[in-house]
């Protein structure tokens, strides 16, 4: 997989602290990374200690029905436990890729939760994600994408029109100084 780094508006790298560009998949994914994880270990420990008890109770003495009743009630919970971790783990799976397809096709990282709310019957299949039509959700939604516009809107380029110097600005009244900013005379 190709890193990506995560620019500016003029296609600059951003950097980080201490002046390392940011990677663009690390920018809200590694800390989801770590929330699933801890989610995975608080799961598992929750799993472990069923078993644990379930074996316990299996062995300990007592009247068949008391045991068989108890270890029936700890199994049901187990299970339950089990399916609410597979849920849990599914539909982080399915976040990650989604996440993972939204900012790779160019999504403004900070829309990502926008961009997730317009997005419905996304499903991961055989680790795939499927349901997603990226290039025409990008189309419906290109303001969410940093696409390239053809032509300028704004103002153009400061210094496009010739650099003034600081003597003849200061000569300037309001309505020629905002003239010249227009044309971009002004650095």
């Amino acid at each position: 997989m190709a890193l990506t780094y995560k620019k500016d508006a003029e296609g600059k790298l951003v950097l980080d602290d201490n002046g390392d560009p940011v990677l663009l998949d690390r920018v809200v994914l590694a800390e989801k990374h770590e929330r699933i994880a801890a989610e995975r270990d608080e799961l598992k420990t929750r799993v472990d200690d069923l078993d644990g008890r379930i074996k316990e109770l299996s062995e300990a003495s007592g009247t068949a029905e008391e045991l068989k009743a108890k270890v029936d009630e700890l199994t049901a919970a187990q299970e339950k436990t089990a399916s609410e971790y597979e849920q849990r783990m599914a539909e982080r799976e399915r976040e990650y890729a989604l996440d993972t397809a939204l900012l790779g096709a160019g999504l403004k990282p900070e829309r990502l939760k926008a961009a997730k709310a317009l997005i419905e019957g996304v499903e991961i299949r055989d680790g795939k994600l499927e349901g997603l039509d990226l290039e025409a959700f990008k189309g419906a939604n290109e303001y969410l994408f940093d696409v390239p516009k053809e032509g300028s809107a704004g103002l153009p380029p400061r210094g496009a029109g010739g650099a003034l110097t600081q003597e003849e600005i200061d000569k300037m009244s309001v309505d020629e100084y905002a003239e010249a900013r227009k044309s971009g005379k002004i650095t």
